[in-house]
């Protein structure tokens, strides 16, 4: 039941963007992101637990651009958001990899990998695959309308990253080490 709850939180910020979009457009969608990421934050924080980094960097950029979005009535902001939460990841994970530091577990709380090769294989491979969805919300953003863009953002970016944790998942079973 909880897991059930936390993956309900999890979603209930981008299920209530794509509604307010569709309801009310961009600019009270991106309003109502900001509030509800400041909710995660109570939220976490009430429940007693510890507010994961993954969180903070995510509630921190929505409130940058999404007031940015409201303040100067220019929705490239909002639209720049995942980009940005891509690419600071890619950029932490870099940083990480080159200094020889285990920042993957830091910033996901996975301790699934069970060997270095694993956990380089799986930093690599996550590095290009935020740089990718970076550049690819990009792409969108500046070659269909808005409207096409929250679709894709709630939709095509959800699935892709579901595939990419999918492929993770499905390369650490594949070369965990033999159990002795």
């Amino acid at each position: 039941m909880i897991y059930l709850m936390k993956l309900f939180l999890d979603f209930l910020p981008l299920l209530a963007f794509f509604v307010s979009f569709k309801l009310w457009g961009i600019y009270t969608a991106t309003v109502v992101a900001i509030v509800l990421a400041f909710f995660m934050l109570v939220v976490v924080r009430v429940s007693g637990k510890t507010i994961s980094p993954t969180l903070w960097l995510n509630s921190s950029i929505v409130v940058v651009m999404g007031s940015l979005t409201i303040f100067f009535h220019n929705e490239w902001f909002i639209k720049w958001k995942p980009t940005m939460i891509y690419l600071v990841f890619a950029g932490i994970l870099f940083f990480g990899h080159l200094t020889e530091k285990a920042y993957f577990k830091k910033l996901f709380g996975e301790n699934l990998m069970k060997t270095k090769k694993q956990e380089n294989t799986v930093t690599l491979f996550s590095i290009g695959f935020f740089l990718f969805l970076g550049l690819l919300n990009v792409g969108v953003a500046y070659s269909v309308s808005t409207e096409a863009w929250v679709t894709f953002k709630v939709f095509g970016l959800l699935l892709l990253t579901l595939l990419y944790g999918l492929s993770v998942g499905l390369y650490l079973v594949k070369s965990a080490p033999e159990q002795k």
